[in-house]
């Protein structure tokens, strides 16, 4: 294993007590009624990359060498998706499809199409293609200053899923104007997850939860003959006590929240969470959403709804899960009056999911 690993072939030997610690740790919860996996092991595979810890959990020690392999496939991806690399595949795009149209290897290709598919279904809300936006936000966060209208008003007018052609038979990507940037910050990890949980079941693993970050997740079978992965969402006020936890059984979940990366100038504190429509921070709504969970069939699509449902609001994400069954989202706001918190679902099943306040 490449010495980036943290502990690629690392076991942890638990007994009840031991798998309940490392999983509240983990911000999963394997619930009282679960008992530890055969012989007490749970073994837990992970890695550094993307800015985040990739984690496998696995309750067979026997498939330690299927989960190295697999997160080792995280630091080719994050070469290939990331915009900080000058020589990812990414950073040519952005830098050639203006002039010609760019021939993209076909998993990015694949991902790119379903950018532009979420970009479509969700009214822009989710947008790929506001490199230059996020560019922007990131340059004033580290200069601690807000963004000047018309800096706004520019990085706006440079951006947008419309702006990109996308040529599946011969699998290229163009841009119709400059300026325009792919971004895959939103969408990249749920990406790296559903790959190697790809990798994992190729492997004949069926049982395992991968997460990148504990942000986007992917549960493959249970770990336990007939039990879901309990799944804690993180409380936005008190990042240390869950909100709620979802079961999951071969589903992915997300969490996106305003809360986090914040910075706050002249007493206006601004989230990194990006209206792309406005290009100023999301909660400029009036239910004032502090995060979101997204279910989905993939960690890809749930990664990119949390991003959304955060950006949409309670009505537009509610109308988003009436019209694809299988999404969920649970939004948490704060009530204006009373401060307390308030937990919105839409689509998850009651028996899937435990509120905690």
């Amino acid at each position: 294993m490449a010495s980036r690993d943290l502990a690629a072939t690392r076991r942890e030997f638990l007994g009840a007590r031991g798998l309940g610690a490392l999983a509240a740790a983990l911000g999963l919860d394997l619930g009282g009624d679960i008992e530890a996996p055969a012989c007490g092991e749970l073994l837990v595979v992970c890695r550094a990359a993307m800015a985040c810890r990739f984690e496998i959990l696995l309750p067979d020690s026997s498939l330690a060498a299927a989960a190295g392999e697999a997160l080792a496939l995280v630091d080719d991806l994050e070469q290939q998706l990331s915009v900080f690399k000058p020589d990812s595949e990414l950073s040519a795009i952005n830098r050639s499809a203006c002039e010609r149209p760019v021939e993209v290897e076909h998993g990015l290709f694949a991902l790119l199409e379903t950018c532009a598919r979420l970009w479509a279904e969700t009214s822009g809300s989710f947008d790929a293609a506001q490199g230059a936006l996020s560019a922007l936000w990131r340059c004033c966060r580290k200069e601690g200053r807000a963004p000047r209208p018309e800096e706004i008003e520019a990085a706006v007018s440079q951006g947008g899923m419309q702006h990109v052609i996308l040529d599946p038979p011969r699998k290229t990507v163009a841009f119709t104007r400059p300026g325009v940037a792919l971004n895959l910050g939103a969408i990249g990890k749920g990406y790296a997850v559903d790959r190697i949980c790809h990798h994992l079941r190729a492997g004949g693993v069926r049982n395992a939860l991968a997460h990148a970050g504990h942000s986007s997740i992917f549960a493959m079978g249970g770990p336990a003959p007939g039990q879901p992965w309990l799944v804690s969402v993180e409380n936005p006020q008190s990042p240390d006590e869950p909100i709620a936890k979802i079961a999951l059984r071969d589903q992915a979940m997300a969490t996106s929240a305003a809360t986090h990366q914040a910075y706050e100038v002249d007493g206006h504190r601004y989230g990194h969470i990006i209206d792309p429509r406005i290009g100023r921070p999301a909660g400029w709504r009036a239910d004032k959403v502090l995060s979101a969970t997204a279910i989905a069939s993939t960690a890809t699509e749930a990664d990119a709804l949390s991003t959304a449902f955060h950006i949409m609001g309670l009505e537009q994400a509610a109308a988003y899960c009436e019209r694809n069954p299988g999404v969920g989202a649970l939004i948490v706001r704060r009530d204006e009056e009373s401060g307390n918190l308030q937990v919105t679902n839409f689509g998850i099943p009651p028996g899937a999911l435990e509120v905690l306040v």
